[in-house]
């Protein structure tokens, strides 16, 4: 189980890291300032499974990807009106970044758990 978070924290900030360089419309004032907001980012990412299961139903297990969505929206939005280093030249080009997040995330943790479990 500690693995399992751990790895999912690692991959969560990788994948957000490589969104802010290779997506368009996104630009990081500094290497360091962009990892660090990744790192929280990635962070919010492997915790949401647990903290929204532990407060949940089965049949609500479903909102989880787009719950998902609107978390990884909202920490890009607040790193930007944060002046955390990361800049977004449109509503759209957040919006993109927060897609690729959490769908990439989202089939790395699938990777995890199944390599972890097996």
């Amino acid at each position: 189980m500690r693995y399992t978070f751990l790895l999912r924290w690692i991959l969560g900030t990788g994948i957000t890291l490589a969104v802010f360089y290779f997506g368009s419309g996104i630009a990081v004032s500094s290497f360091y300032k962009g990892l660090m907001v990744a790192f929280l980012i990635g962070l919010a990412n492997a915790a949401a499974p647990h903290l929204i299961g532990a407060f949940s139903f089965a049949r609500t297990m479903l909102t989880i990807g787009l719950a998902m969505l609107v978390a990884n929206a909202f920490l890009l939005y607040l790193a930007q009106v944060l002046n955390l280093g990361v800049r977004f030249s449109s509503w759209q080009s957040l919006e993109l970044g927060a897609v690729v997040i959490a769908t990439i995330t989202w089939f790395s943790s699938l990777a995890v758990d199944s390599k972890l479990t097996s």
